[in-house]
């Protein structure tokens, strides 16, 4: 397949008006030679027929001949078949196609590195990466996005919550695992520590993570009480304390069983 030529060039205006050349011409024949130059650069070269020439720059031929024989002609040589090159943009195409194929052949070495792991031998105990491997990542990026949605929800304590997302992250609990952390967050969120003056006390979620609280032992405020009171809060998703809870018939005192005097 053939290779599309490149649609630009590198410019260097200061190479441009410092040149010899160019420094002869009128505005009128640096006009002429610009467009002669964009020519060149995208059919390889130019005719060397100042009659052809001269219709592509859209310019009597009569008065293109006079300006054609000054500086002009002397930016140009003939290629042996015909037609006429410009030397800056010949050394400015090799440069490029060096360029270009350089990035091929670091191309196909990439491909072949890939192909050469693909095809390594699987080592007991591990598994064979497949074709999936990127989407199955992806995947599990967006549930472990979604879990911690689920996560942050149920904290009470709504600060740091970018702290708490990387580590959730690093953490890539699975469900059972999600699972554990949602029901100890819940038993927490009941205990006489976290309900105490309005959820004070609550940690920040990414130091409940990494100190894996989920697994401690939590005393209930009703245990704290001796039992004197008891809270139920009939919500779905149940409230932080009993002073948040807008269902105030919650609060009941429990039955006890009658003791002996002396």
């Amino acid at each position: 397949m053939a290779i599309e030529p490149s649609p630009s060039f590198q410019f260097y205006p200061k190479d441009f008006l410092t040149d010899e050349h160019v420094e002869l011409m009128t505005l009128t024949e640096r006009g002429i030679y610009i467009t002669l130059l964009c020519r060149c650069w995208l059919e390889q070269s130019i005719p060397s027929d100042p009659t052809q020439i001269a219709k592509l720059v859209n310019v009597p031929l009569a008065r293109f001949r006079r300006l054609w024989d000054g500086a002009l002609s002397r930016c140009f040589h003939a290629d042996g078949h015909g037609r006429l090159r410009q030397k800056r943009l010949a050394l400015e195409r090799a440069r490029q196609e060096a360029y270009r194929q350089r990035q091929r052949v670091a191309g196909l070495a990439s491909v072949q590195r890939r192909l050469n792991q693909a095809s390594t031998v699987v080592k007991p105990g591990h598994t064979q990466p497949d074709a999936n491997s990127s989407s199955s990542s992806s995947s599990s990026s967006s549930s472990s996005e979604e879990t911690f949605a689920q996560f942050w929800d149920a904290y009470p304590r709504k600060e740091g919550k970018k702290p708490a997302a990387d580590h959730w992250q690093r953490l890539k609990p699975d469900a059972v695992l999600v699972e554990q952390i949602l029901a100890g967050l819940e038993r927490q969120k009941r205990s006489a520590q976290w309900l105490k003056d309005n959820g004070q006390f609550v940690p920040h979620a990414k130091t409940w993570l990494i100190q894996h609280r989920w697994k401690d032992e939590v005393k209930t405020a009703q245990a704290e009480r001796g039992g004197l009171y008891t809270w139920e809060c009939p919500h779905v998703q149940p409230c932080g304390n009993p002073g948040m809870c807008d269902v105030s018939t919650r609060l009941n005192r429990p039955r006890r069983e009658a003791t002996s005097g002396a």
